[in-house]
């Protein structure tokens, strides 16, 4: 440990420091005890800040002109903004202007109402008035209406629609579309305002003239005579009770009329020197005034804020003011529309004396102090205001990494150039002062026992009883600087590097997680997960063995996470470059990331290493480049009533289609549909998300930032789309729908497919008919075929037969010799010709077309010449070929096939004995010729057998032949079909 230089820094050896430490324990007892004391009796310390407007709209972001006039929430949610160019519709992230080419010919809207019908009547100072109806803007022709000058407008309580103008007051009895039974009231008065009594009837504000009450039955009341104030100009009132009025006078303030009582209302609160033009009542119960030069002043309690252009308002006159939900405000000026959410997010910079505005650190003591760090030196936070707390003469003026509380004022500071106490405006030098290694104090984490551990420039260290000692990471770890320390209930202290994380117990390394990564910070979770941010690595998760990681692939807009703060319900917050990204507490990778950034108020996207931490009021403290911002994350759990989805448009080949009546019936051409649907959201517009989802085509809802969807080629069918909006940091909106049909095509239409079957029936009938009648034909043909053959031809053959034979006898006995052998030729020939010309006709026979007439026809008339040659044949199985039916081609060639069969064994076998066995099924049929014949050697057939011929005869019928056979022991042959 190096001594400083500095007086002001005082070192201690280890017995001074516990001797002071003892001392400093009692002391610290006493005082928290007065502070308690204290505390019981005036209450919490508070810390009031300058809220400042994080957010303004202006002709450049769509507003249709920047001097606002009135603010108007329609029954949908939308925003209308009168001006004085025209009107603007405002969804929170998009405006839709109106002027003299939509209908709205005026464009000084001074007023803007709803009727019961949806109706939108526009209340315009030169023009009248006049009405959108179903997106239409038209004027309104309204006889009994005393003036074109139209200045206000009220839709009571009843559905009567009060209209105040430059010559009087009318109320109109609205019954649909027509304005009845109107009344006149104040004739030839310039009616300045109309406010509904919620006691029955109304008060009317006259320009001149003072206030009015008009009760139910009609009957006027002059309550309050202009000449009564200081100035007969009044700009606005208010209902502030039953019979109490707020009035602003010109150049005179706020007055409060009570009954016939006036008195001043908050005289020296309220600045006189600028008129109050519109007064509202916050559902919180705090006040607010918009002026004519002064902005916007808020009444909270008996404490006045002023909302100027200074701290971020459009314009210094302010004549509108809504509260769209609990806690934000929209703030019409003459100079845009500017969003105001007090408490959200509050910033402290330059302009509140902090500078330079890099915040490096934070902390609060617990006396209730909060201390920030900077690049130069320390500064506290003294309500509106950032003061450098040390004097000149021993300021710390180098930059402060870490902020540790010790116990009531006292303050553990790690800077460039060591750790110091800080207590009482003093300093106090405790380690590493004046080095340039270990001085460089990152992290401060304190143990049970009032150890300290310290990450520093030159690796981990403990302090403890006044003495640092170095604890050793790693092995040959180049780079020991430690950027965050944490310890958790089981003693195990974690300690991150830029070459991963060290788990340590007892001061001995026993882990080392992701080596060779640049890890920033550590949290643990309420669950007990463990969370690493890292240098360009993104996020890691482990939870027991298992490790998860976050990246820019998975939602971040940036792989740089600093630090892990958690909120009382569990989501987290990673401060980045590029803005603070919110996970769920359950979040898992592939879960929506969402950011906040500067559209919601944080002073700047870039934070800073180490300098966020979670108050002890749960508010969220980020340091960033420009500032310090503080944030309550319960206001992001408050639901917006608003959140809501509109179909805007259905466009049908990029025409639009009219949904005045609904379900759709489309064509079946019509089924190119294009949906354009908008949120109403004004929290957070930035981060609206949409699902969508069609009815038999899309299984899942489908999330997209994109506010339309395209279908194309749409089958015909019923459909049902259905869409919605969020903003990823709550629920879902309601859902809207749409219902439509797209008609069938009339080739797909019921009466045509029975048309066409009946067709294709009547077709297939004259086919079949018309081939039952060919197959008839051909029968026929066969029959008369057979008997031609058989008759003509057979008894030819027979007849030559029987002339050779006569030739035979009739010629000389000394001659028949010389014949003999041509005349037994004839003979032979005429008798080949007739069998084979009885299988011909056996074949055309139309009745003969089984396997099974085949084989007994064979065996029939092969029986005769086998047991003349002494061969005796057996057939066995020919009932199996009942169901085989063949084709007059094939059943030929299969003829053929097993006559040859038979002639080898009657020519050439030798043998005593012929079995002819068959085998029939669904899957095929076989026939076997098994003789106990010679046999012969395969391998030495030659042509002259017949065998080749068989073979030929099988391929063209494709059917299959095998033979077996061996000298002595007969021959097998098979035919398969």
């Amino acid at each position: 440990m190096l001594p400083t230089p500095a007086s002001q820094i005082q070192t201690v050896d280890r017995r001074e420091l516990i001797a002071q430490n003892r001392k400093m324990r009692l002391f610290s007892r006493g005082v928290a005890l007065c502070i308690l004391a204290v505390a019981a009796l005036i209450g919490p310390p508070t810390i009031q800040a300058q809220e400042k407007i994080h957010r303004s709209l202006s002709v450049e972001d769509g507003l249709v002109q920047s001097q606002i006039n009135a603010i108007f929430q329609d029954k949908d949610g939308f925003v209308w903004l009168g001006t004085f160019g025209g009107a603007s519709r405002w969804s929170g992230s998009r405006f839709e202007n109106f002027q003299a080419q939509h209908g709205l010919e005026s464009h000084d809207v001074r007023a803007i109402v709803q009727l019961p019908n949806h109706d939108l009547i526009f209340a315009t100072h030169d023009r009248g008035l006049f009405r959108r109806r179903d997106g239409v803007i038209s004027s309104v022709s309204v006889e009994s209406l005393p003036s074109l000058s139209a200045n206000t407008a009220l839709v009571d309580d009843a559905n009567g629609l009060w209209v105040g103008t430059s010559a009087g007051l009318v109320r109109f009895s609205v019954q649909d579309t027509a304005f009845a039974s109107p009344q006149v009231f104040l004739e030839d008065i310039d009616i300045v305002q109309v406010v509904e009594n919620p006691f029955g009837g109304v008060f009317v504000l006259a320009r001149r003239e003072g206030i009015f009450h008009i009760d139910t039955e009609g009957t006027e009341e002059l309550r309050i005579a202009a000449d009564r104030l200081p100035e007969s100009r009044w700009r606005t009132i208010f209902l502030n009770g039953e019979d109490d009025l707020l009035i602003s006078v010109h150049k005179h303030g706020l007055w409060r009329a009570n009954g016939d009582e006036l008195d001043r209302y908050l005289p020296t609160r309220l600045p006189s020197n600028h008129d109050v033009m519109r007064i509202v009542r916050a559902r919180n119960g705090d006040m607010y005034f918009g002026t004519a030069g002064g902005g916007v002043l808020v009444l909270r309690g008996d404490t006045v804020e002023a909302l100027t252009p200074e701290n971020g308002l459009a314009g210094d006159v302010c004549w509108a003011i809504l509260e769209l939900e609990p806690g934000l405000f929209l703030l019409g000026c003459w100079g845009g529309l500017s969003i105001y959410e007090p408490g959200r997010f509050i910033n402290y910079n330059e302009t509140h004396g902090l500078d330079p505005p890099i915040v490096l650190s934070s902390a609060q003591t617990t006396s209730g102090r909060t201390y920030l760090g900077t690049p130069r030196g320390l500064f506290e936070v003294r309500g509106e205001e950032v003061t450098r707390v040390l004097p000149a003469e021993n300021a710390l003026k180098t930059s402060i990494w870490s902020l540790h509380p010790l116990g009531g004022d006292r303050l553990l500071v790690g800077s460039r150039s060591g750790l110091y106490e800080y207590a009482d405006n003093r300093l106090r030098g405790l380690f590493g002062v004046g080095d340039q290694t270990e001085g460089r104090i990152y992290a401060i984490e304190r143990a049970p026992n009032g150890d300290l551990y310290l990450g520093t420039f030159a690796g981990l260290f403990k302090f403890s009883d006044g003495v640092g000692t170095k604890i050793p990471l790693g092995k040959d770890l180049t780079y020991p600087m430690v950027y965050d320390v944490f310890l958790d209930e089981q003693h195990t202290l974690h300690a991150a590097t830029r070459l991963g994380v060290f788990e340590l117990v007892d001061d001995i390394e026993t882990n080392h997680h992701l080596p060779g990564i640049f890890v920033w910070s550590i949290h643990r979770n309420q669950q007990g997960k463990m969370f690493y941010g890292t240098n360009e690595n993104g996020l890691y998760m482990r939870s027991e063995a298992k490790w998860d990681s976050v990246t820019v692939g998975f939602g971040l807009v940036d792989n740089t996470v600093y630090q892990v703060l958690e909120d009382r319900n569990g989501k987290m917050y990673l401060p980045s470059h590029r803005g603070v990204h919110v996970l769920e507490a359950d979040y898992q990778p592939g879960d929506p990331v969402q950011v906040l950034d500067r559209n919601d108020g944080l002073a700047s996207i870039e934070c800073n290493q180490g300098a966020s931490r979670r108050a002890e009021d749960g508010r969220l403290w980020f340091g960033t480049l420009k500032g310090v911002s503080i944030y309550d994350p319960s206001r992001e759990n408050e639901t917006s009533p608003f959140l809501r989805t509109n179909l805007k448009e259905v466009k049908l080949y990029e025409a639009p289609l009219p949904l005045t009546k609904t379900p759709l019936d489309l064509a079946h051409n019509e089924n190119y549909l294009r949906f354009e649907y908008e949120a109403v959201h004004f929290r957070a517009p930035h981060r609206l998300q949409y699902r969508y989802r069609m009815s038999n085509l899309d299984k899942d809802w489908v999330v997209s930032r994109v506010p339309q969807v395209q279908y194309t080629a749409l089958p015909a069918g019923n459909y049902t789309f259905e869409m919605a909006a969020g903003t990823g940091l709550g629920g879902w909106s309601e859902q809207e729908s749409l219902q439509f049909t797209v008609g069938t095509p009339w080739w797909k239409t019921w009466w045509f497919i029975s048309a066409l079957i009946l067709l294709i029936l009547a077709a297939a009938w004259t086919v079949v008919r018309a081939r039952v009648a060919q197959l008839l034909q051909i029968e026929r043909l066969r029959t008369r075929i057979a008997a031609d053959l058989h008759d003509d031809i057979g008894a030819g053959l027979t007849e030559i037969g029987i002339l050779g034979s006569m030739i035979e006898h009739k010629l000389p006995k000394e001659t028949r010799p010389l014949v003999e052998g041509e005349l037994k030729g004839i003979g032979e020939t005429s008798r080949s010709l007739i069998g084979g010309m009885r299988d011909i006709v056996w074949l055309i026979k139309p009745k003969q077309d089984s396997l099974f007439d085949l084989m007994v026809h064979l065996v029939d008339t092969s029986r005769q010449p086998l047991e003349g040659a002494g061969i005796e044949i057996r057939s066995q199985g020919m009932e199996s070929l009942r169901a085989t039916r063949l084709p007059m081609e094939k059943r030929q060639q299969v003829l053929m096939i097993c006559k040859e069969a038979i002639h080898n064994v009657l020519k050439h076998s030798e043998a005593t004995y012929l079995k002819v066995t068959a085998k029939g099924n669904a899957s095929g049929s076989e026939i076997s010729f098994e003789d106990n014949g010679a046999g012969f050697n395969l391998q030495s057939l030659t042509r002259g057998n017949g065998l080749t011929n068989m073979k030929r005869r099988a391929k063209e019928a494709n059917v299959s032949v095998s033979i077996d056979s061996k000298p002595g022991q007969g021959t097998i042959i098979k035919l398969a079909i």
